[in-house]
């Protein structure tokens, strides 16, 4: 079963190398894309040559819709905080996983 993850910044300049890596992974898999400027446009428009099904959005609480395990945050140093804490409180407080680039769990709880 894939490891479903958001991205937040997802089309700036190492947002986008992220998303690019998490979709060509099949032990991940892209189930939200944060980026104002880019929000109601199909990530496959901004990363490939057809849709993906995969609606960029411009909130945490919208692209939580898809149930992610993970957040990678590439945005400001003045939101992230913000923005894993609400996820903390949606996900369950305490809750973290490393992951090894092949997908596989290094620690956490």
């Amino acid at each position: 079963m894939p490891i479903r993850v958001c991205v937040a910044g997802a089309t700036g300049w190492t947002g986008s190398a992220v998303v690019e890596r998490v979709l060509a992974l099949e032990n991940f898999e892209l189930t939200g894309a944060i980026a104002r400027q880019a929000a109601g446009t199909d990530l496959g428009d901004k990363f490939g040559p057809k849709a993906a099904g995969i609606k960029i959005t411009a909130t945490l609480e919208e692209a939580l819709a898809g149930s992610p395990q993970v957040l990678i945050d590439y945005t400001s140093s003045e939101s992230i905080k913000e923005r894993a804490l609400a996820a903390l409180e949606v996900g369950g407080a305490g809750r973290h996983r490393h992951f090894r680039p092949d997908g596989s769990g290094l620690r956490g709880n």
